[in-house]
């Protein structure tokens, strides 16, 4: 669907993939899926300040590249000084205002990131592992997915969902049929099972941050010309 210290390896620019992993079971089938195309997989975690137990998504991305070889790479970045700026040092009144949404403001923290990663290494499409039956996290939902879609296409990355429609059990096989372990290891975030109902406040708040997030991008990648 698509609303609108790991060895880095050269990447194949026309076929490359960045994706946004975790080492949880989604991102870890989504990884698999473009594996198993033979695109190489640039992993991407991210550490927003408020995580324990990083080493698991090495750990899981090593198990990809045992299996996978050289088409798998792992980076882990650097995302609290924006995850703050965008969701920590307002969340008073954007509580009162919009509800738990801080899980969105620090995948916008992620989601810059990883585009400037996209644009560094001439890589055009981000994929992450978001899935339908998981539309009670905010940042899962069309309210969240569509600004941000719109927003990694005009720095000219498409940001994609390759697994949304897939089920728990298909998430699972996947791994299975590569003998790798189904189970959801991955790093522990402070404000990690933040569930709540869909509403027009999740695109709300999106918006609010995006120009933040737009400068961000844009000011990054001054510095780098």
């Amino acid at each position: 669907m698509e609303p609108d210290d790991g060895k880095r390896l050269p990447m194949k620019k026309k076929t490359g993939v960045a994706i946004l992993f975790s080492g949880g079971a989604d991102s870890m089938a989504t990884a698999i899926h473009y594996l198993r195309q033979k695109r190489p997989a640039a992993l991407l975690t991210f550490y927003n300040g408020a995580e324990s137990m990083m080493d698991m998504a090495k750990y899981r991305s090593g198990l990809l590249r045992e299996k996978f070889g050289s088409l798998v790479t792992w980076e882990q970045r650097d995302v609290k000084d924006l995850f703050h700026r965008l969701a920590i040092q307002s969340l008073e009144p954007d509580v009162k205002k919009y509800g738990t949404l801080v899980c969105c403001g620090c995948k916008l923290a992620m989601l810059a990131e990883a585009i400037l990663f996209c644009r560094e290494h001439g890589i055009r499409e981000l994929a992450d592992g978001f899935r339908r039956e998981q539309i009670y996290y905010p940042e899962q939902t069309a309210e969240y997915m569509i600004p941000a879609g719109q927003i990694a296409r005009s720095f000219k990355v498409s940001y994609v969902h390759p697994l949304y429609e897939a089920t728990d059990a298909e998430v699972h096989r996947m791994a299975a049929e590569e003998n790798l372990p189904p189970l959801a290891l991955q790093p522990s975030c402070l404000f990690a099972f933040n569930r709540i109902q869909p509403s027009a406040k999740i695109r709300k708040y999106v918006n609010d941050k995006l120009p933040a997030v737009r400068a961000f991008i844009r000011k990054r990648l001054g510095s780098l010309k």
